[in-house]
C-alpha cells in the first residue's frame, strides 16, 4: 500500500503507523502489516490541518481539487464550531470529489475512493485525529480485502484444514463451530490451513484450492474437494447442497467480511467466482458431534 500524506498532521499519523506496526512484537499485527504491504492500493491521507503539497501528492488528482478537498475536511473535522450549513456544504464538496466505498449501515464513513478516474483506484482516508494507532486499522484492512478480490482470491469466512492430500472449508457464522472443527482435525494430525479467514483461488490446472488469511498468510495447493456448512448436532450426518445452495452459502460466507462493499466491478467478479466454485466443488450440510468422528463421513463421501 502506497500512501500520500497531505499535510504535517498527516504525515505524524502515518509516522505513528509505520511505528507501530514495525516495532509490534504482537504475531496478529505482524500479520496485519504483512497484509497491509502486500496491497497494491494508493492512499490519500487527508487530516485537520492545512494541505501542504510538497510533490508527495498523486499526479493523477489536480492540485485544486486536493485543495478543496483538504478544505472541506477542515471545515468539518476543525477546532471552530462551524454552523451546520457549513458542514452540509463541506459534505457535499467531498461527496463531489469521492464516493463511499462501504454502504451507511457499516461504520466507516472516512473510507473514500477518487471518482472520475480512467483506470485508477486511488483511496482517501479522513483522518479524524482519534486513531489508535495513526491510521485507522478497519479501513486498511478492508482495503487489503478488496485488492485480494480484485487479483481474484474469493474470501472467506472458514475454517481450511488439509485431510491428507486435499483441502476442505468448514463454513458457518461466528459460533457455527469453525474453531472445533480445527481443534478435532488437529488432534486428529489434520492441517489447519486457517480456522477463520480463507482466500479461495484458482489451481493452474483447473479446480480450486485456499490460502489461510485470517490468524496468519499460509499459501496452499492441495485441492479444494468440497465446502460444509457446519450444524452442531448429537450426531454426525451429511446432507448434499445442491450448486444454488453452495453458491448462496459462499456468498454469506463471504459477506460476513466484505458485506458492506459497494464496487460494483467486484460485486460482480464474487457472483461469478461463487457461481463457478458451487459447479465445481461440492457443497453439504455437515452435522457432527464434538469428535473428529465427522471426519469418517468425510472419507466415506470421498475416498482415494
Amino acid at each position: 500500500m502506497i500512501f500520500h500524506a497531505l499535510s504535517l498532521s498527516a504525515l505524524k499519523c502515518l509516522e505513528k503507523f509505520e511505528e507501530h506496526y514495525q516495532h509490534s512484537s504482537d504475531n496478529l499485527t505482524r500479520i496485519e502489516l504483512e497484509k497491509i504491504k502486500r496491497c497494491g492500493y494508493r492512499v490519500v491521507l487527508v487530516a485537520g490541518d492545512e494541505l501542504v503539497l510538497s510533490g508527495e501528492q498523486p499526479a493523477v488528482v489536480d492540485e485544486k481539487t486536493l485543495l478543496a478537498l483538504s478544505n472541506a475536511w477542515r471545515s468539518i473535522c476543525g477546532v471552530t464550531n462551524r454552523p451546520q450549513v457549513v458542514q452540509k456544504n463541506s459534505w457535499q464538496v467531498i461527496d463531489r470529489i469521492s464516493e463511499g466505498v462501504l454502504l451507511p449501515s457499516h461504520r466507516s464513513f472516512i473510507l473514500r475512493r477518487f471518482q472520475q478516474l480512467e483506470d485508477e483506484d486511488l483511496f482517501i482516508i479522513l483522518l479524524t485525529g482519534n486513531e489508535l494507532h495513526g491510521l485507522p486499522a478497519y479501513e486498511l484492512l478492508m482495503l487489503c480485502d478488496f485488492w485480494q478480490l480484485s487479483l481474484g482470491f474469493f474470501h472467506l469466512h472458514a475454517c481450511g484444514v488439509q485431510h491428507n492430500r486435499y483441502l476442505y472449508l468448514f463454513t458457518g457464522p461466528s459460533d457455527a463451530g469453525k474453531s472445533t472443527v480445527a481443534a478435532l482435525s488437529r488432534s486428529a494430525g489434520d492441517q489447519v490451513i486457517d480456522e477463520d479467514q480463507v482466500l479461495v483461488h484458482s489451481l493452474a490446472g483447473g479446480g480450486y484450492s485456499a490460502d489461510g488469511w485470517g490468524y496468519g498468510i499460509v499459501p496452499c495447493e492441495a485441492p479444494l474437494r468440497a465446502i460444509f456448512r457446519l450444524v452442531q448436532d448429537s450426531e454426525d450426518k451429511l446432507i448434499p447442497l445442491n450448486d444454488m445452495q453452495v453458491a448462496r452459502l459462499i456468498l454469506e460466507r463471504q459477506s460476513d467480511i466484505l458485506g458492506g462493499m459497494l464496487f460494483d466491478d467486484l460485486l460482480r467478479k464474487s457472483f461469478h467466482f461463487a457461481s463457478e466454485i458451487a459447479r465445481q466443488v461440492p457443497g453439504y450440510d455437515l452435522h457432527f458431534r464434538k469428535s473428529p468422528d465427522f471426519w469418517k463421513l468425510i472419507d466415506e463421501e470421498f475416498p482415494d
